[in-house]
């Protein structure tokens, strides 16, 4: 059940990612939808098989996006396991776990985009690059943290309610 609802969800934040929100840039920066919902589920302490709403992501973001899928994968892998092992061993506050994994993973983005187009042949001025792109993209992913963090423990709640002994 989790799997299918993890497929529905992320197919449906896919569509929205490219459709409306990839068309509405601050900037030229734009929020990674993706990432956020699957960094706001491997946060969540009672939500289980983050690594498939992980590959799902990855792999689905790989297919829409002009960026190797492998680069997706292994970002969204990145940023979920950090994310799942700061908030069981480190922090109890995956709020705070999210806020940072949130910042790391646009910068490592913003990185790999760089490098891929550099060895394209496309030369992009750094400094235009991270003050067209990259900070704006930073400023909406931490705005849209926030809600979505508290979506993503709501439906980790429904899913997979925690068990209160009497």
């Amino acid at each position: 059940m989790a799997i299918l609802i993890s497929i529905i969800v992320l197919s449906l934040a896919v569509m929205v990612q490219t459709s409306i929100i990839a068309n509405i840039p601050l900037l030229h920066g734009i929020p990674d939808l993706i990432m956020l919902i699957i960094l706001g589920w491997s946060v969540q302490r009672n939500a289980r098989h983050f690594l498939i709403w992980t590959m799902i992501g990855g792999l689905l973001m790989g297919y829409v996006s002009e960026t190797p899928l492998v680069i997706y994968v292994l970002k969204y892998l990145f940023v979920a396991v950090t994310g799942r092992l700061i908030t069981y061993r480190l922090w109890e506050s995956s709020l705070l776990t999210m806020f940072l994994l949130t910042i790391v993973g646009t910068v490592l983005l913003a990185i790999a985009s760089y490098i891929i187009y550099f060895t394209r042949g496309v030369l992009l001025p750094v400094l235009d690059s991270i003050n067209q792109i990259a900070l704006p993209s930073l400023i909406l992913n931490i705005i849209l943290a926030v809600p979505i963090y508290y979506l993503m423990k709501d439906l980790a709640g429904l899913l997979n309610p925690i068990e209160v002994e009497t």
